[in-house]
């Protein structure tokens, strides 16, 4: 009968989730999040027989966060759920993962406390828990993740109790590895706190069988890695270079460490709000740190590792992976949900040891479970409605913009893009997603900035060159119709945002008649006639610059890179665009002579806002230069010379006296 009654619960959330998303989108299927259609686009591929694969045609990428999770989402596609009917799927299979975690809750709190009514009252916390269902319910990895992680501690504690079913416990962990990156780390972990659990319950005696959990577990994340590694070229997932605070533009150990701990404590707060109002929040905590101590100090005192203070250990370290991304605060906090029902344990265990110390409290221990079940079920009422508006937002944008798209472009075009998962999913059309979560060659440049994106999409072949942008114009920086870069065709705005990237997205067609405009000067000073270029750097063009060496210095540490796309002429009517840097402190490169024996000069392509005055330095002195003023037309200068190249090759210094400047090109010139 508990069973059924948590079974009743999950049908509601479910219900209840799926009627918002039913109003607010007017009757469609709808996610609240464009990236869960990355994985519907995954699973479409493995569907057809391609594993890692986004979309036809493109090689393996990593942009799937989980590598299990397409493939059971896979399964229903292959049944029959195609197009926006896998919604239906993901509903139905994330139903079943909270179910079975509300179970496994309930399961391991009768362990725990040895009190079937508040073991299943842990069940129903997790059942109607909001967070937990927007994030189930949001129908990305979480919900298969959330619940391995919880089955892993289960089957340890059965394998506890009956050792002969250890190999439980090891398929558990072989599963989670491969539900999250970080969780090849946790499952080797519980696989080692097994081991160390059985030597202190053997007397300290080592036995060969106990290493198995960790063995498996190590195997299945070399094996995850490994395929990767093959089939990518790579062991680290786009996800991680995308999302990670290690990855951002310019990071230190100072932001890095600002950063997580920040979000460490937000996803701690955040874990309680679910409980209900502010003070039934506090009294949340209060009993979670009190359960949590307890177990520790149990162990403490036992003097061995157990899986009863395994638990707040998975909750800390859960926190910790759930902080290792730039910005947590997005998508719900939904790094953090996967180790809520952790959470629920605590808070249950900590009411229970709080009611044994204090005799006239025994009584209280049901009821007390029912302000917490009552004002979680409250809770979960907002996050109902937010869910509906989230998917109301994916469907009339991301969703409507690829039916656009689908209806009113070619069938072979290309399109940019930076929300990658309805636009290709829905669009059937090839995509070049410029944040670097599926085309993992962009999320350097996108990272870096406007002039290192354009530079990126001038350097591809114009058969991989998008001819068509769907973006939001906040994210890409070369959208100024002044630039013509880019043509408006049509636009998909929200009157109210709540989850999307950006308020308003806009199609547009890209004009590929400047493409590498910029590469050559355009108009040399009379002194370089007769001279030929023999090598260039293409500031911003991260490929150019890694080329020859090229580093831009900020005179400040950790100030982000800031760049330009800028659209000129020179005395000729013909526009030129060219990517560039603002440079306030100093840049350094090094070029490759043609003939070492020859003399050398060194075109710019630069300017300042006023009189800006650089200091030059080579093999061949150091001199100041003026730089031409920033304005209408390019101007190309000689900012260096030399007799000769020393060792083969030209390194230079360009550093400002004071104000900033814009480097955009350079140009080692040889007599011809």
């Amino acid at each position: 009968m508990p069973v059924a009654a948590l079974a009743m619960l999950v049908a509601a959330m479910l219900a209840a989730f799926a009627a918002s998303m039913l109003f607010y989108t007017r009757g469609h299927l709808s996610t609240p999040l464009d990236d869960t259609q990355i994985y519907f686009a995954y699973a479409r591929q493995i569907a057809h027989g391609h594993i890692l694969v986004f979309q036809p045609h493109d090689d393996p990428t990593s942009g799937s966060t989980s590598f299990l999770y397409p493939f059971v989402l896979a399964v229903g596609y292959a049944a029959g759920f195609r197009d926006q009917h896998l919604v239906l799927w993901g509903l139905l299979l994330n139903a079943a993962c909270l179910l079975a975690s509300a179970m496994l809750v309930a399961a391991i709190a009768r362990r725990l406390v040895n009190d079937r009514r508040l073991a299943y009252a842990a069940g129903a916390l997790v059942a109607i828990n909001g967070w937990l269902g927007w994030t189930f319910f949001s129908m990305m990895e979480s919900g298969l993740h959330g619940t391995l992680l919880l089955a892993a501690a289960y089957l340890y504690i059965r394998a506890k109790e009956h050792p002969a079913s250890v190999w439980r416990l090891a398929a558990a962990l072989a599963l989670l590895a491969l539900a999250r990156p970080e969780m090849t780390v946790m499952s080797v972990l519980i696989g080692a706190m097994w081991a160390a659990d059985a030597y202190f319950a053997n007397g300290r005696a080592f036995a060969a069988r106990s290493l198995l959990p960790a063995a498996v577990a190590l195997a299945a994340s070399g094996a995850y890695f490994a395929t990767l590694l093959a089939l990518t070229g790579s062991a680290r997932t786009n996800t991680f270079m995308v999302q990670s605070v290690f990855t951002s533009a310019r990071p230190t150990i100072f932001s890095i460490a600002d950063t997580v701990s920040t979000s460490f404590f937000e996803n701690l707060r955040f874990s309680f709000t679910w409980f209900g109002p502010a003070y039934l929040a506090t009294i949340a905590f209060g009993l979670f740190a009190v359960g949590a101590a307890s177990l520790v100090a149990d162990d403490v005192e036992a003097r061995r590792p157990t899986w009863r203070g395994m638990l707040p250990a998975i909750v800390v370290l859960g926190w910790l992976f759930g902080s290792l991304v730039r910005n947590p605060n997005i998508a719900q906090h939904r790094w953090a949900a996967a180790y809520e029902p952790f959470v629920v344990l605590l808070v249950v265990f900590g009411t229970w040891r709080v009611v044994r110390y204090v005799d006239a409290l025994r009584p209280l221990l049901w009821p007390a479970m029912v302000p917490l079940i009552a004002g979680s079920a409250l809770a979960s009422v907002s996050i109902v409605n937010v869910y509906g508006q989230n998917t109301s937002d994916i469907y009339f944008q991301q969703m409507s913009a690829a039916a656009w798209l689908r209806a009113n472009t070619p069938p072979d075009a290309v399109v940019a893009i930076n929300d990658a998962g309805a636009l290709t999913y829905g669009s059937r059309r090839r995509t070049l997603d410029l944040v670097g979560l599926t085309s993992p060659d962009t999320g350097a440049s996108f990272r870096q900035g406007a002039a290192s994106l354009y530079e990126y999409v001038e350097r591809l072949p114009a058969e991989r060159r998008p001819a068509y942008y769907a973006v939001f114009p906040t994210w890409i920086g070369y959208t100024d119709p002044a630039l013509g870069i880019l043509r408006s065709l049509t636009n998909f705005g929200l009157a109210r945002n709540t989850i999307s990237g950006g308020t308003n997205l806009v199609i547009y067609q890209a004009d590929a008649s400047l493409i590498n405009s910029g590469e050559a000067p355009g108009e040399l000073p009379a002194e370089a006639a007769g001279w030929a270029v023999v090598d260039s750097v293409d500031v911003a063009d991260l490929a150019s610059e890694a080329a020859h060496g090229y580093a831009a210095a900020a005179r400040e540490v950790g100030v982000p890179p800031v760049q330009l796309v800028a659209r000129r002429t020179y005395s000729a009517a013909t526009p030129v665009i060219d990517g560039g840097r603002v440079i306030a402190y100093s840049e350094r490169m090094t070029l490759r002579p043609r003939d070492a024996a020859k003399p050398w000069m060194l075109a710019a392509r630069a300017s300042g806002a006023g009189a800006a005055t650089v200091v030059v330095t080579s093999a061949a002195g150091r001199a100041a230069v003026t730089l031409p003023q920033d304005g209408a037309r390019w101007r190309d200068a000689i900012v260096a010379r030399g007799t000769a190249a020393a060792g083969g090759r030209v390194s230079i210094e360009v550093a400002t006296e004071g104000g900033a400047y814009s480097s955009f090109h350079y140009w080692l010139l040889q007599p011809e």
